[in-house]
C-alpha cells in the first residue's frame, strides 16, 4: 500500500515540453465565471505564474510563436485558486476541455497523446486508490480477527502489484515523455539482501549505503524540462536534508557529487549551483557559511559560473575570503587587545578547555539585554577551571567601558580594543554585536553566533559526551 500512496502524489504532476509550429493550446473550462485565469509553471520548490488568460464564457487559449519551456504548468483559476495541470511535450497544439466540479473526471484531451495518457493514468490511480480505501476499511473493520483480514491483506498487496506493474510498463512505452520522467523518477531504489561476513553476520549500514548510492538512479539530471516539475529539487532535497550527514564537509561532498551528474545540461548545471548555493547562503543553521565558501570557491572563483559577471563573482569572493578565517573547526585568528589595567593580552594566551570569546558594544541595545545573561551564567553556572570567558568592547570610551564594567558585573578576561588596532573586526567578520564564540583549547572554532542559552547547552553537551557525564557547570 505504501507504493501506492506514493504513486497517488503524482495528482499533483504534469510536465511541459516543446512543439514545431508554436504554442495553440485551447482550453474550454466548464462551470468557470471568471474573466481570467493564470498560467503557471513549478521551478524547483516554488511556482511562478507565466501569464494571464483572458476567459470568455469559461473559454481560453493560449498561443505563442516561439515554444513554451517544459516543464510542470497549472492553469490556475482565481479566486479559489483552484487549479489543473497540463503536460506539453512534444506537441504544443492541441485542446482541453474539463469542468471545475471535477477536474480529472471531466477532462477531454485531442491532440495530445501524452496528456491523455498522463489523466488516464491519474483516472487509473483514482479507482486503485477507492479499491484500496475500501479494503483497508475490511480490514480495520476484522479487528485482531487475522484469518478474516487475510484475504483482504493479500488483495490489498496485490493491488499494489498492479499499479507498480502498470507504472512499469507507462514508463517502458514512453520512456521520452516527460511524464514518464517523472514518474520514473519517483522510483525508489531497490535495495538488494545485505551481505554477510565470515562469521554469518549481516553488514548493517549496508541497506543505508546501498540505498544512498542508488538514489538518483532514476532521475535525469541532464533534461533541462525536469527542471518544471516538483519532483527534481524535492529529491535532491531530500538527499541533502536526510541522506547527508549535518556537517559543512559532508555537504560539500554531497553538493559536488549532485552538480558533478548535471555534466551535460547547462540549465540544470546553473540551476544547482544558484539554488544550493542560496539554500546555505540563507541558512540559519550555524555553519553552513562553510557550504557558502566551498561553492564560491568550486564554482564562481574558479570561472564554471558562465552566467555571473566579474563584478558579482568579485562580491561573492570578497564575502567568502570574509567568512573564511572564523568556519567552525579552524583555528581562531589570534590578536591581542588591552585589559582593564592597559596591558595588552592575546587570545591564544588564554590557557583553558573552552574560552567563550564576546564581542559586545556597552551601546548596543541587544548587549545591554544579552551582556548581563552572559556574566551571570559565568559568574554562577560555569566552572572557571575549565571555561574562560573573554570579552572584547568593541566601541566607546575607556572611561564609560570601565564604568559598564561594574554596571554590567562583567567577570572574567575584559579587554577593549575601540579604534580596533589589532584587527579583530576583519578577522572574526564583526558587523553587529553582541557575538559569542566557543573556542576549544587548541583555540579551534567549536561554535559562533549563538546564544547564551545555546552556548550553556553546548558546552553541557560536550562535557558529558568527553567524560561520560562529567559538568562542565560547578552546579546551582
Amino acid at each position: 500500500m505504501r507504493s501506492l500512496l506514493l504513486f497517488s502524489l503524482l495528482l499533483s504532476v504534469v510536465g511541459m515540453g516543446h512543439a514545431q509550429d508554436g504554442t495553440d493550446i485551447q482550453m474550454e473550462i466548464n462551470n468557470f465565471q471568471g474573466k481570467e485565469a493564470y498560467l503557471a509553471y513549478y521551478y524547483g520548490d516554488k511556482q511562478y505564474i507565466k501569464d494571464t488568460l483572458r476567459v470568455v464564457n469559461g473559454k481560453t487559449s493560449l498561443k505563442a510563436d516561439t515554444l513554451l519551456p517544459g516543464g510542470i504548468y497549472l492553469v490556475v483559476l482565481p479566486p479559489s485558486n483552484s487549479y489543473f495541470e497540463v503536460i506539453i511535450d512534444k506537441d504544443q497544439q492541441f485542446s482541453i476541455s474539463t469542468d471545475t466540479t471535477d477536474f480529472v473526471s471531466n477532462m477531454v484531451i485531442k491532440g495530445s497523446q501524452e496528456n491523455e495518457l498522463f489523466y488516464g493514468d491519474l483516472t487509473f490511480l483514482r479507482e486503485q486508490r477507492a479499491k484500496a480505501t475500501s479494503l483497508q476499511e475490511k480490514i480495520k473493520a476484522a479487528g485482531d480477527d487475522k484469518a478474516k483480514a487475510a484475504p483482504f491483506q493479500e488483495e490489498l498487496s496485490g493491488l499494489d502489484k498492479v499499479v507498480k506493474d502498470y507504472r512499469k510498463k507507462l514508463v517502458e512505452d514512453n520512456p521520452d515523455f516527460l511524464y514518464g520522467k517523472v514518474i520514473k523518477s519517483m522510483e525508489e531504489p531497490k535495495v538488494p539482501e545485505a551481505p554477510v561476513d565470515e562469521f554469518g553476520v549481516k553488514d548493517s549500514l549496508f541497506p543505508f549505503r546501498y540505498y544512498r548510492a542508488h538514489f538518483f538512479d532514476n532521475l535525469d539530471f541532464n533534461a533541462e524540462r525536469m527542471l518544471r516539475t516538483p519532483v527534481f529539487f524535492s529529491k535532491i532535497d531530500r538527499y541533502l536534508e536526510q541522506l547527508t550527514y549535518k556537517h559543512p564537509d559532508s555537504i560539500n561532498t554531497s553538493i559536488d557529487y549532485i552538480i558533478g551528474k548535471a555534466d551535460k545540461d547547462k540549465d540544470v548545471f546553473q540551476f544547482l549551483v544558484v539554488n544550493l548555493l542560496n539554500k546555505y547562503a540563507n541558512s540559519k543553521i550555524m555553519g553552513m557559511d562553510g557550504v557558502y565558501v566551498h561553492m564560491v570557491e568550486q564554482y564562481y572563483m574558479s570561472g564554471k559560473a558562465f552566467w555571473t559577471d566579474e563584478e558579482q563573482v568579485k562580491k561573492m569572493e570578497e564575502r567568502a575570503l570574509a567568512l573564511t578565517p572564523t568556519l567552525i573547526g579552524r583555528l581562531a585568528p589570534n590578536f591581542r587587545v588591552q585589559d582593564q589595567k592597559e596591558e595588552f593580552i592575546a587570545l591564544h594566551d588564554v590557557d583553558a578547555k573552552y574560552t567563550v570569546l564576546y564581542f559586545w558594544d556597552y551601546d548596543c541595545g541587544h548587549c545591554k539585554k544579552i551582556t548581563p545573561q552572559l556574566m551571570e551564567l559565568y559568574a554562577d553556572k560555569l566552572d572557571h577551571d575549565k571555561v574562560a570567558l573573554f570579552s572584547v568592547s568593541i566601541n566607546g570610551s575607556i572611561d564609560i567601558w570601565k564604568e559598564k564594567i561594574d554596571e554590567y558585573k562583567v567577570v572574567g578576561i575584559a579587554t577593549q580594543d575601540h579604534y580596533r588596532k589589532s584587527g579583530f573586526d576583519q578577522m572574526y567578520d564583526i558587523r553587529s554585536t553582541p557575538r559569542i564564540f566557543l573556542l576549544d583549547e587548541k583555540k579551534n572554532i567549536v561554535a559562533k553566533q549563538i546564544s547564551v542559552e545555546q552556548l550553556e547547552d553546548l558546552l553541557q553537551k560536550l562535557e558529558e559526551d568527553e567524560n561520560g557525564g562529567e559538568e562542565v557547570s560547578s552546579g546551582s
